[in-house]
């Protein structure tokens, strides 16, 4: 068995299970993938850590997706990583299609991908044809799994454990995270290639309410100290279809006392 530090790791975050979820099932193992499952225990007894070949469990007492991840970070034993869920399939060419990716940008810290609706086997999103820079408009529309990066070159970035799923705030914590790389300077790249597949809609396809106005205001804040009203209301002006359906004045009263009541970035 080849035991030389691999070159690309999955970062799993999962809750509840006795052993790691079947997300590498469709990867050849000769691709060489590592594999680190962060496993946080509310209702279960926490397994013992797992370790088997290149697959890794942790478990943990605790909740919070955020905090999943960054455990994950601090755990990880490879040059690049991939941010994933216990509900996506990885393709069979995951491993060339990031190790690509990188050899092409080498100056980035965080590359971000494609994913595939599991049931049509198309991309789930409108992806631009070619590889790009992100900047701050552009990396809203990212999701989690999605995204690859270099922990070498994070130094102390990681996401914001008061946002995300298992918070107050369930949501956002991916924007959240790229918004704070490029305000310390990190390159964050777009390849325009599917890496993983997910079945159904993400929870950024669901219905708004006014809820979900509060924790979008508290975002926007987040990402945007100072220009958070205007970036709210082009988040407005780009779903006025969900706007409608809350109602305008409820969905702005409830994203405003958001974006007030909003955490703010901590020092570095």
């Amino acid at each position: 068995m080849n035991t030389s530090r691999p070159s690309i790791e999955i970062l799993i975050s999962t809750m509840n299970r006795a052993e790691p979820p079947p997300v590498l099932d469709g990867v050849e193992p000769a691709q060489g993938l590592a594999l680190l499952v962060i496993n946080q225990c509310t209702t279960i007894e926490p397994p013992p850590a797992m370790a088997e070949g290149r697959r890794r469990m942790i478990s943990v007492r605790e909740r919070g997706l955020s905090r999943s991840r960054n455990l994950a970070l601090d755990n990880a034993s490879s040059d690049i990583v991939v941010i994933g869920d216990d509900d996506v399939s990885y393709l069979p060419d995951v491993a060339s299609t990031v190790e690509r990716a990188f050899a092409h940008l080498p100056e980035a810290a965080i590359v971000t991908f494609q994913y595939l609706d599991a049931d049509s086997g198309r991309p789930a999103k409108a992806y631009g044809e070619w590889a790009s820079r992100h900047d701050v408009r552009s990396i809203g529309s990212v999701s989690s799994i999605e995204i690859a990066l270099r922990p070498s070159r994070l130094g102390g970035l990681r996401f914001d454990t008061r946002f995300g799923l298992g918070t107050g705030l369930p949501m956002g914590e991916e924007s959240i995270f790229l918004a704070d790389a490029l305000r310390v300077g990190l390159p964050v790249h777009y390849w325009p290639a599917p890496i993983c597949a997910h079945r159904g809609p993400g929870t950024g396809h669901s219905e708004w309410t006014a809820e979900t106005a509060r924790v979008k205001g508290a975002v926007m804040r987040r990402m945007f100290p100072l220009g958070w009203p205007a970036a709210l209301a082009a988040l407005a002006y780009g779903n006025l279809g969900r706007v409608r359906a809350v109602g305008f004045g409820s969905f702005m009263r409830s994203a405003v006392g958001g974006a007030i009541s909003a955490p703010r970035a901590r020092a570095r």
